[in-house]
């Protein structure tokens, strides 16, 4: 079975985004996919910019997720730049992104294109 024929589990985490990513994402239930815990999850779907209160949370939540790829979900968590100036900054300053997906937001096919990407062997 390919992988574009089987469900695709995602974890996804908002580390402090507007939510326009999020829908983007969570519209993919559409496609097939699923939300699940972190530990189940065949992919990280990382939307939004990583603050001071936010940063334990993703360390916490990334720790127990270990060798998921990890997708970063629209300009804020790839640079932060909408945000910049309030001390808020990208998620690969805190872990590795294995794929990243521009746009604010992205569309929902551009956000399966990047998961579709990463999990090809």
């Amino acid at each position: 079975m390919g992988i574009e024929e089987r469900v695709i589990r995602l974890f996804h985490i908002n580390v402090g985004s507007c939510n326009g990513c999020d829908i983007e994402v969570y519209s993919l239930t559409e496609s097939g996919y699923e939300f699940v815990d972190d530990h189940t999850a065949d992919v990280i779907v990382v939307c939004g910019s990583v603050n001071s209160q936010t940063r334990p949370i993703l360390t916490q939540l990334l720790g127990k997720a270990q060798k998921i790829p990890i997708v970063a979900v629209g300009t804020c968590a790839i640079s932060a730049r909408v945000f910049s100036d309030k001390g808020v900054k990208p998620v690969d300053e805190f872990t590795h992104i294995d794929m990243y997906v521009f746009g604010c937001p992205p569309r929902p096919q551009e956000i399966k294109n990047g998961i579709l990407r990463v999990l090809k062997p």
